[in-house]
């Protein structure tokens, strides 16, 4: 039984470094990776520090390794029409959401979609985009800017220098921007660049209170956990003050004017019970 688990050992530590060092050449020119194979072994020696608790690669730690000793080369030649694929196991709306907002964080705001399939039986989105570019999307900033949403790359491949694809775990996804509110407690919103975004509890009601000489057409929608659509309220004439019932199942809600961000830019106050 002890050779058995001895044996169990060394044929998954061997498993794992091949993963790690096929991943390590995927990322890398074959080329590079045959020229510079003893120096990739020496730096990756010690291969379960590049694997998580689950067993994952931990590609945040394996790709800035990669970065600072200039094996990740993401310039192309000249412009290119570039790919990118995502994947993700759940909340197809919120995934979108946050993916968006990464890119456009990133710099990538001039993209279009080539694909898209939203599977809210499965909870799986896929997500194809392409855009014109010398440069790849750095997977180790993506890697770091999705990690701090709390969402986690389980897998990339690099199809070829033009094509990536990343499959990403999302179930324990947040909306970091999301200002969070308490029962009972006033919060100022001060003046807004973008719709304010609030996380609540378990509250039934909301009160929001306009400053003096905002001009507020009240636009408020409620959205649960997965960012699916509640209620919405969208109201044609001024209020000083709005009061309303939050709908059973709201995690989010996101308060605007209807027409333009302007009209409430003295900012607004909230309280929730």
């Amino acid at each position: 039984m002890k050779k058995i688990f001895i044996f169990l050992f060394f044929f998954i530590s061997i498993s794992s470094a091949d993963i790690l060092f096929q991943k390590i050449e995927n990322f890398m020119e074959k080329k590079q990776f045959q020229t510079h194979n003893k120096l990739i072994h020496s730096l990756f020696r010690n291969k379960n520090e590049f694997y998580k608790s689950s067993g994952q690669i931990d590609y945040i730690l394996l790709l800035e390794t990669l970065k600072k000793k200039g094996f990740l080369n993401l310039k192309l030649h000249k412009p290119n029409d570039l790919n990118v694929e995502f994947n993700t196991n759940a909340d197809t709306i919120k995934s979108f959401k946050i993916l968006n907002k990464i890119l456009k964080e990133m710099g990538y705001s001039y993209y279009f979609t080539k694909s898209i399939n939203f599977d809210k039986t499965l909870g799986i989105l896929s997500w194809k985009i392409a855009f014109k570019g010398e440069y790849m999307i750095d997977p180790f900033f993506l890697a770091k800017e999705l990690e701090k949403q709390y969402c986690y790359i389980v897998d990339i491949e690099k199809v070829n220098n033009k094509y990536w694809k990343y499959t990403i775990d999302v179930n324990n996804s947040k909306i970091i921007e999301a200002i969070k509110i308490a029962n009972n407690e006033r919060v100022v919103l001060r003046k807004p660049l973008r719709p304010y975004f609030l996380e609540v509890g378990k509250s039934t009601k909301l009160n929001v209170s306009g400053r003096i000489l905002n001009h507020w057409f009240p636009y408020i929608a409620f959205y649960d956990n997965h960012l699916n659509l509640l209620k919405s309220i969208k109201e044609k004439r001024i209020h000083r003050v709005y009061h309303t019932n939050i709908p059973l199942g709201t995690k989010y809600i996101k308060i605007s004017d209807l027409y333009t961000l302007i009209n409430i830019k003295r900012g607004l106050s909230v309280v929730v019970k």
